[in-house]
């Protein structure tokens, strides 16, 4: 209703949610130099009122009380109980984002405003996005470059053939994590060439780079090949050690585009060269994305960025990518299958697999292609796999002249979607 104020509420009150400096400070990171924050762009609206967060943690609690002057609840039911939110932020770990949304879309909660990744797998992610849809509730996922003017000036460009025709896309970061900054880069990337993602092939970086979260934590970098609809053809170059900076370039048969943290240039064949800054007018991608949703709850929005569709299409590429590591870095056609899309692709040295299901190892033709099966692994020794001679040896030993094509099998309950990893 235009001229209501809207009641917000912020799960988890760590350094994206609540700016917290001292959750930044133990990754080693800043408040002040991030593109924005879930209690800045809610608080900083005028017809916003965070009334409440949610933190398992004492002290994220008592400081962002000391911080907003709002109430604070040990749990998140306990807040949509008592605080009738038409806005929840959801900047928990993602393993938690699903039970968090869910809870929120049956509390009549109006939008959910949803940390990336979306979810922990594919399917949570769809669920999300189906139960949003099923009650009417807005959901926006905080990939913030879709609210970025500067990639929005360049997403119509190339839509309106500003580069021509796409050839190729590169896309480099220094820090690795294909989950948590992949999940950004790839989104991105798929915006602003406004193509799906057809076809995947990845390696993982499996260098072990502690995560700044802590050892609980792992989340590799890797490099990729995405095969775009259309025929363009991208490549992701993300080491977990790497001290480059941030690049994509956007290769067309008239012009390239470059991005970089703060701008964006366009070099034409003629010789011309345009430009332009990422943000502008000093407000954050977070603080455009409050104003969208505002708009949306005033019935003067039409469709907000950052759907619940389009997180859940980026975490399938994240997914693809470890997936197509596990098979030899073969191409992995998108979408996934559903008994993949529900799986969490866990390697060999995480967690046990608790079944095998139509697992075969084949050995490799000469053109890298599977040719002819070879024996089945039995579920009591799922790592192992057969040899040209009939005898075992473990996985991966074999892996440079067997491939795993494909062997589907059902992790524990527990064991998340990447290689051992948890992400936020």
């Amino acid at each position: 209703m235009k001229g209501q104020t809207y009641r917000a509420g912020i799960a988890g009150l760590g350094m994206i949610g609540g700016a917290d400096q001292v959750s930044a400070e133990a990754i080693g990171q800043s408040v002040d130099g991030m593109d924005g924050t879930h209690f800045a762009a809610l608080a900083g609206h005028e017809r916003v009122d965070v009334v409440a967060g949610s933190s398992r943690d004492a002290g994220r609690r008592e400081r962002f009380a000391a911080r907003s002057g709002a109430a604070v609840h040990e749990q998140l039911q306990e807040m949509l109980d008592r605080e009738r939110l038409d806005i929840l932020s959801i900047a928990t770990y993602a393993p938690a984002h699903e039970e968090a949304a869910l809870a929120a879309v049956a509390a009549g909660v109006k939008v959910v405003y949803c940390e990336k990744p979306i979810a922990q797998t594919v399917a949570a992610g769809r669920r999300i996005a189906g139960a949003c849809k099923r009650a009417g509730a807005l959901l926006v996922v905080n990939h913030q470059r879709r609210f970025a003017p500067g990639y929005r000036r360049l997403a119509a460009h190339v839509a309106a053939g500003g580069l021509g025709s796409l050839t190729s896309a590169y896309v480099r970061w220094g820090s690795g994590r294909l989950g948590n900054v992949g999940t950004h880069t790839i989104d991105a990337l798929r915006m602003v060439i406004g193509r799906e993602v057809e076809a995947v092939s990845g390696l993982l970086d499996l260098a072990g780079r502690e995560d700044c979260r802590g050892p609980e934590f792992r989340d590799p970098g890797g490099w990729g090949m995405l095969r775009m609809a259309g025929g363009t053809i991208a490549l992701l170059d993300a080491p977990d050690y790497g001290a480059a900076p941030m690049r994509f370039l956007l290769n067309g048969t008239e012009a390239q585009a470059t991005i970089a943290p703060d701008a964006v240039t366009v070099d034409y064949a003629d010789g011309r060269s345009d430009s332009w800054p990422i943000g502008e007018g000093g407000l954050s991608s977070m603080d455009r994305a409050v104003g969208e949703i505002v708009a949306w709850l005033d019935g003067d929005g039409g469709e907000v960025a950052g759907s619940g569709d389009d997180a859940a299409r980026t975490l399938e590429v994240i997914a693809a990518l470890h997936a197509s590591h596990e098979r030899g870095s073969a191409w992995v056609d998108l979408p996934l299958p559903a008994r993949i899309s529900i799986a969490r692709f866990a390697r060999d040295s995480a967690r046990p697999c608790t079944a095998v299901t139509r697992s075969r190892w084949w050995p490799s033709s000469p053109r890298g292609s599977p040719s002819a099966p070879a024996s089945t692994p039995s579920a009591s020794s799922p790592h192992r796999c057969a040899t040209p001679s009939g005898g075992v040896r473990p996985r991966s030993t074999c892996r440079s002249r067997w491939r795993w094509c494909p062997a589907w099998w059902r992790p524990s309950p527990d064991a998340p979607w990447t290689a051992g990893a948890r992400v936020r």
